[in-house]
């Protein structure tokens, strides 16, 4: 019998957070358990899976004790659920109690990124730099955006790579550089041609 399930995290959950938890497990009937090689365990929906008393015999009336801790390792929704594994003659039996609960988690937007909406996103010049959930607004999905500026006409959008292989410039000198976008994940600036220089002669 499972009793005794608490979770405990930071709220809002962010990617690195740390989940802690414990409950109990109990031998309800009249016979001594033997619990299997997958031990009780504790899984998520993200992959995680982390086993206790692997091997240990619990007599009727007796109960344990699980108490640990895990960080997130990634966004989304995470679902968390208990279960054990008892051996029997032939082979481990792995039951999943119905007890669960589940997390939203989040990321933290790196800096120079602002968490927003895709509405408030398209007020202004930004785009979005990642696919994974920052948070909810009235219900509303948020993710991270960077604020990009709009090349002046004689400068072109590109990545730094290309500019080099053209032997380009940065618009304004390599003090000014103006982020314009993202290609393929690597971040665009302005760049224009590298002008001549113009001596006067006598």
């Amino acid at each position: 019998m499972l009793y005794g399930f608490r979770v405990d995290a930071d709220q809002p959950l962010n990617v690195g957070d740390v989940v802690y938890y414990d409950f109990y497990i109990k031998n309800t009937g009249s016979e001594p358990i033997k619990i299997g090689k997958g031990g009780i365990y504790l899984s998520t929906s993200f992959g995680g899976r982390y086993s206790f008393y692997a091997g240990k015999i619990l007599d009727p009336g007796k109960s344990v004790h699980i108490k640990s801790s895990f960080s997130v390792s990634k966004a989304g929704e995470m679902k968390v659920n208990l279960g054990v594994c008892v051996l029997t003659k032939d082979s481990d039996i792995c039951h999943d109690f119905e007890t669960s609960c589940s997390f939203e988690v989040f990321i933290e937007c790196p800096d120079g990124t602002t968490c927003m909406s895709s509405e408030q996103a398209s007020q202004d010049n930004y785009v979005r730099v990642s696919d994974e959930v920052c948070g909810y607004e009235e219900k509303i999905l948020m993710y991270c955006y960077r604020e990009f500026s709009e090349c002046p006409e004689s400068c072109k959008c590109l990545p730094r790579s290309e500019a080099e292989k053209s032997e380009m410039v940065p618009c304004g000198g390599l003090s000014e550089l103006k982020f314009c976008g993202y290609k393929d994940g690597e971040e665009m600036y302005c760049y224009q041609s590298d002008l001549p220089d113009l001596r006067l002669t006598m």
